[in-house]
């Protein structure tokens, strides 16, 4: 066994994965729904998707298989992240990494994987989805197939930017809501020191010395001024800055003064913010005595109004930033959009100012809750708030998909804000992963667990024209010496005409699917007669010889086709397509190019 190298830039890479904190966390369903598509589009019994810790596999999201972790040095995982494509292994048992690697060699162990890197923004591999077969595959996965793995891992890598995002969101409003909490202790504090003669009381000579401080017992210790210094000493500060410079002025023109502030060391290390009004005092002949006032610290105040100016940069980047929609909304009219908003919605300016609602952007007939955004109830009870899928309308009608998250700016106000995110992209994506999940990627044709489904279905409609018929199992007579002899393009180019020459047989109401390999499924619903059936079958077959034709090439082909009838031969469709196979195994025992109804008794009917 040969384990995988260890990046040079590990610890940066790890350190990258830790941030996102996904490490032993629980199951969510945005994590199995990836694995699940992972295990759909690539036709395999088991998916996952891991992250590669320092020394071990964390398996976030698994189907069909019982591991939650696994050691760094067996994991497959741990070289897919050494490089930035995808990494396929057919053979387990026969490649020289894995041969004899403990999730090999297990009972049920390993023998087919496919792995995509997660990557993030920085270029770091934290992790792979993956997929996984029991049993060695003979061909590589196609390149659509391998393209919608990488997909599925950049959308893993999305949800994780997408909540670290959150994070930082959800941080920024802490500190909102405990710089609002900070000012409202502030201002609460700035009434009970008005009611209490302030924090302390103080008196200046004319050269403007303290002469009287009088301290309340709630003042920090070191926060009023000493006798006999002046506030510029006390202060530390220098005369020449403007902000001193002013206040020096209004004292040598013996002016009134009103909230002057300036800091003061905390004697650790800190500072404290101090605010001081005072007014002039002159004898009975109008000599200048000096200064008679009142002193308050308002620290908290300051650190308040810091961080309500930090966090009005932050929401200032990101409004201009372009990369998410924000809003700001009283009640149901938009106050504020910025450009990405204004984009997402295709609305201007204009039409901001002249009265654009909330209202205007939800689709008719929608009940929505978010007119009154409920979820701001679990930002005041401490939780998280979480994006969620949604739609608007635009201003040319269309709905545009969007997720979206919002937050009481002021509830007593009806000020509220939301950011909103384009998942346009990210919509199309999963329809195109979907459409490869049911269908046959080089036909385009439904493809076995599509055929499965739908038929499930229509067998248990109680519409005869569903729940009856006939299921035609096709074969390609000499396939393989076709694709041995001339190579698997024109293989492909065969299956490929042979799929457009049965859709042309066949009617609207039936169905045609692609099972694998050379083998094609025809159902005829709601045609019970035989002779009608096999009348069909030999335009099959007929039809499959024509694709032949058209390859203008010396090797031809023909079709074997063994016929189902439901519900007389099979009540589901294991059991009808079993029955089919049995019939096909006749033909093809028969010479070939041949017609075989399934029949459980040995006079079986033929069609040559």
């Amino acid at each position: 066994m040969l384990a995988a190298q260890v990046p040079p830039n590990d610890a940066e890479r790890v350190a990258a994965l830790r941030r996102f904190g996904i490490l032993n966390t629980a199951p969510e369903e945005t994590f199995d729904r990836i694995a699940f598509v992972a295990k759909a589009v690539l036709a395999v019994p088991a998916a996952a998707v891991t992250f590669i810790d320092a020394d071990r596999q964390f398996f976030k999201a698994r189907l069909g298989t019982p591991f939650t972790q696994t050691p760094r040095d067996v994991a497959f995982c741990a070289h897919t992240i050494l490089s930035s494509e995808p990494l396929v292994v057919l053979d387990a048992t026969r490649d020289e990494r894995f041969h004899d690697n403990p999730l090999v060699t297990c009972p049920a162990g390993v023998r087919f994987y496919a792995g995509a890197p997660i990557r993030t923004r920085d270029g770091f591999n934290i992790g792979v989805v993956c997929a996984i077969d029991f049993h060695p595959h003979q061909n590589p996965p196609s390149q659509a197939q391998l393209a919608s793995l990488s997909k599925l891992a950049a959308m893993a890598a999305d949800e994780l930017e997408l909540r670290n995002a959150m994070v930082r969101l959800g941080e920024a409003l802490e500190r909102q809501t405990a710089a609002e909490q900070a000012r409202a202790m502030s201002e609460q504090r700035l009434k009970d020191f008005l009611d209490t003669a302030m924090d302390w009381l103080w008196e200046t000579d004319a050269n403007h010395r303290f002469t009287l401080v009088l301290a309340g017992n709630r003042v920090p210790v070191g926060t009023p001024p000493s006798v006999g210094a002046t506030r510029l000493e006390h202060a530390g500060a220098d005369a020449s800055d403007p902000h001193w410079a002013a206040h020096l002025d209004d004292l040598a023109a013996h002016r009134p003064f009103r909230l002057f502030r300036y800091s003061v060391p905390d004697g650790a290390g800190g500072r404290l913010h101090l605010s001081v009004s005072g007014n002039p005092v002159f004898d009975s002949d109008g000599g200048f005595c000096g200064y008679r006032g009142t002193g308050r610290n308002v620290t908290a105040l300051a650190q308040a109004e810091a961080a309500m100016r930090d966090l009005g940069k932050r929401l200032s980047i990101l409004s201009a930033s372009g990369a998410i929609g924000m809003m700001v909304c009283r009640h149901d009219r938009l106050i504020e959009a910025n450009d990405e908003l204004l984009r997402i919605i295709g609305y201007g300016q204009a039409d901001l100012d002249a009265g654009l609602s909330w209202s205007d952007l939800r689709p008719a007939g929608e009940v929505s809750g978010i007119a009154r955004p409920s979820p701001t109830e679990a930002v005041r009870a401490g939780e998280r708030p979480k994006f969620i899928d949604a739609e608007f309308l635009h201003k040319d009608g269309r709905s545009v998909p969007v997720s979206i998250n919002w937050v009481f700016l002021d509830e007593s106000e009806g000020l509220w804000m939301a950011l909103v995110k384009d998942i346009g992209d990210r919509k199309a994506v999963e329809a195109h992963i979907r459409e490869l999940a049911f269908h046959d990627s080089l036909t385009g044709l439904s493809n076995r667990r599509s055929l499965i489904d739908e038929l499930a279905r229509r067998i248990a409609s109680p519409d005869p024209r569903d729940n009856s018929g006939a299921l035609l199992l096709i074969d390609l007579d000499y396939f393989k010496t076709v694709n041995d002899n001339l190579g698997h393009d024109v293989g492909d180019d065969l299956l490929q005409r042979t799929s457009s020459k049965l859709q042309s047989i066949v009617r609207q109401n039936d169905m045609v699917a692609r099972l694998g390999g050379d083998e094609f499924v025809v159902v005829l619903f709601g045609l019970t007669d035989r002779a009608e059936v096999a009348a069909t079958a030999e335009r099959i077959v007929e039809a499959c010889r024509a694709a032949s034709r058209e390859l203008a090439a010396p090797l031809h082909t023909s079709a074997s086709v063994g016929v189902a009838m439901f519900p007389a031969d099979g009540t589901d469709p294991k059991g009808l397509l079993k029955s089919a196979d049995i019939a096909l195994y006749e033909a093809k025992a028969r010479g070939r190019c041949s017609v075989r109804f399934f029949a459980r008794a040995p006079a079986a009917s033929a069609v040559s």
